[in-house]
């Protein structure tokens, strides 16, 4: 069984700190706490997945409106705890956005992922999601 919960306290918040640093290997806890505070101040949001004691995978997001999409649920940064990937967990969490999505009188749901995760792309097609365009970055 899969509980998706999500983060209201300080501490629940920063629990998600081994998580993205997956996708982050060189950011420091420092670094992570000072974006986090940002972020919150921002209207980020954060959910975890959890079997029993086990936290076992983490998703952000954010609500955004878009003139291509209306109102959107944007997942941000689905991770899952490696050794516990391909049972449901992903499933669970997109699950839960969605209905989150719905319940706040969302248009649609819209995610980045990046080029080289193939697995991630499959995934999100089998969840319903198309590819529409690609995300450019510049560093300034």
């Amino acid at each position: 069984m899969i509980d998706v919960r999500e983060c209201r306290t300080d501490e629940e918040f920063s629990a998600i700190y081994p998580f993205i640093r997956e996708l982050n290997k060189d950011m420091s806890r420092e670094l992570f706490e000072q974006l986090l505070a940002a972020m919150r101040e921002e209207n980020y949001h954060c959910i975890t997945a959890w079997q029993g004691e086990d936290m076992v995978g983490v998703c952000g997001y954010w609500i955004a409106h878009r003139f291509y999409c209306k109102k959107a649920l944007q997942p941000d940064n689905v991770i899952i705890r490696e050794d516990k990937r391909n049972i449901g967990i992903g499933r669970a969490i997109m699950a839960w956005l969605e209905a989150r999505a719905k319940e706040l009188g969302c248009d649609s749901m819209m995610l980045d992922s990046y080029l080289d995760n193939e697995p991630s792309h499959r995934f999100y097609e089998r969840e319903g999601f198309i590819k529409l365009g690609y995300h450019f970055h510049k560093n300034i």
